[in-house]
C-alpha cells in the first residue's frame, strides 16, 4: 500500500526526501523542523531547505502553534489539483512536440550534407512528415491521396492548418479523390481555404495511390497502403526541381473540379 503511495507521489514530481517528509507528516500530523529531522533522520539544515521547497510547491502547509512553526502535509484536494496540473502540462507538451521535433530536425539539418534521405515508420512517423511541410517557404505542391485529418487526426490537423495560415503557406494539390475538394469546407480555421487550391486528374491518366509533397528542396512520399505505414523524405535540389516541373505540367492538364 505504502509503495503505491510512494510511487504516486514520485509520479507527481516529489523527490525522494520530499516523499519521506510528506509520508511522515501524513502519519504524525503537525511537526516542527526538529521533529521532522528526528523522525526521518534528515539533518535539520536539509529539512529547512526541503520544507522551503515543498512550501513553494504547495506540498506542505505552515502552522503557527504557541509561537512555534509546525508543518502539515496537504490534503487530498491539493493532490487532486496537482494531478490536474500534471495532466494539463502533459497535454501541452504533447501538442507542442511535433513542432518542436520539426524545429530540432531543421536545426540539425543545417549542419548536415545537402543531400540526405530520411525514413519514417508508423503513424507517428507520418505525423512528423506532415508537420515538416510547415517548413515550406511560400508553397507546397502535392499529389493528394487522403486529407490531412486522416494523417494527423482532427484536432492536430486544425492546429496544423492554423500554423499554415500563420506562416502564409500556399498549397496546390492534384488528386483522383473528389472528396479532397470538400476538405477546406470542413475546417474552422479562417483563411485556410484561400490558401488551398485543388485540381482533379483522372486515375486513367495518373493513378495517385500514395501521398507526395514537394517543397523547398524536399520531396516527401508516404503511404498507408494495406496497413504498411511508412514515408520517405529526400533532400536534394536537383531531384526536387525536376519533380516541380513535372507537377506544373500535370497541373496544367488537371481540372478544377
Amino acid at each position: 500500500m505504502e509503495n503505491k503511495l510512494t510511487d504516486f507521489l514520485k509520479y507527481l514530481g516529489f523527490k525522494s526526501e520530499e516523499v519521506e517528509i510528506y509520508m511522515t507528516l501524513t502519519d504524525r500530523r503537525d511537526l516542527t523542523i526538529l521533529e521532522i529531522s528526528r523522525y526521518t533522520g534528515i539533518t535539520r539544515t536539509q529539512v529547512y531547505r526541503i520544507i522551503g521547497n515543498m512550501k513553494a510547491k504547495k506540498l506542505v502547509e505552515e502552522i503557527v502553534d504557541q509561537y512555534r512553526k509546525k508543518y502539515r502535509s496537504v490534503g487530498i484536494e491539493a493532490l487532486a489539483l496537482l494531478v490536474k496540473e500534471q495532466e494539463e502540462k502533459t497535454q501541452r507538451v504533447s501538442s507542442l512536440f511535433p513542432e518542436v521535433s520539426s524545429l530540432l530536425s531543421c536545426k540539425r539539418g543545417l549542419s548536415e550534407p545537402n543531400t540526405k534521405v530520411l525514413f519514417y515508420k508508423g503513424k507517428e512517423g507520418i505525423k512528423q512528415i506532415v508537420w515538416n511541410i510547415l517548413k515550406a517557404r511560400g508553397e507546397d505542391l502535392g499529389y493528394t491521396h487522403i486529407n490531412v485529418d486522416e494523417a494527423l487526426g482532427k484536432s492536430l490537423a486544425e492546429n496544423w492548418r492554423e500554423e499554415a495560415v500563420r506562416r502564409k503557406i500556399k498549397f496546390r494539390d492534384i488528386t483522383n479523390n473528389r472528396k479532397i475538394f470538400l476538405q477546406t469546407a470542413l475546417t474552422k480555421i479562417k483563411d485556410y481555404p484561400t490558401l488551398f487550391r485543388t485540381r482533379y486528374i483522372s486515375p486513367d491518366k495518373l493513378n495517385i495511390d500514395h501521398q507526395v509533397d514537394i517543397y523547398n528542396d524536399v520531396i516527401a512520399l508516404y503511404s498507408w497502403k494495406e496497413g504498411d505505414i511508412f514515408g520517405v523524405e529526400i533532400y536534394n535540389s536537383t531531384i526536387v526541381n525536376l519533380q516541380k516541373q513535372i507537377f506544373n505540367l500535370l497541373w496544367s492538364l488537371a481540372k478544377n473540379k
